[in-house]
């Protein structure tokens, strides 16, 4: 059986735990891994948007006060993790605060990743309707 401590660890000894992960990498794995992180965290590319009133949380649970309460008229919010943490999605909203949101009061929706003005077709090829494939 794991000590108490291990078995629901708190963020400070998750934040540890990590912190001595990467002091045993090689620089090139950090390297490689800080920048899969950093793509992967802004590549999510899909918005939240407030279906019901919800507490902006600065944690993941209901531990401490919430930072401001969030309703239906709050401008699309950036989703930073795809999967919730108990419960609770992790997002930024266009103000810039980050913070955590019942995943139940809001809807995630993919983000177009580009416009049709920014896709320009290229030259072309001429092919004949006549061959036979």
């Amino acid at each position: 059986m794991e000590p108490p401590a291990l078995q629901n660890p708190g963020r400070g000894q998750i934040l540890t735990a990590h912190v001595n992960l990467l002091v045993r990498m090689s620089p090139r794995t950090l390297i490689f891994a800080t920048v899969l992180a950093l793509a992967w965290r802004g590549a999510s590319g899909q918005t939240v948007t407030v279906v019901h009133n919800v507490n902006l949380r600065s944690d993941p649970s209901t531990e401490y006060p919430p930072i401001r309460l969030l309703t239906p008229s709050e401008p699309p919010l950036t989703l930073l993790e795809p999967v919730p943490e108990s419960g609770y999605y992790h997002v930024k909203t266009s103000a810039g605060a980050e913070g955590y949101l019942w995943s139940r009061y809001v809807r995630v929706a993919a983000t177009p990743s580009a416009s049709p003005d920014t896709i320009r077709p290229g030259p072309g090829t001429d092919v004949s309707t006549s061959m036979a494939g």
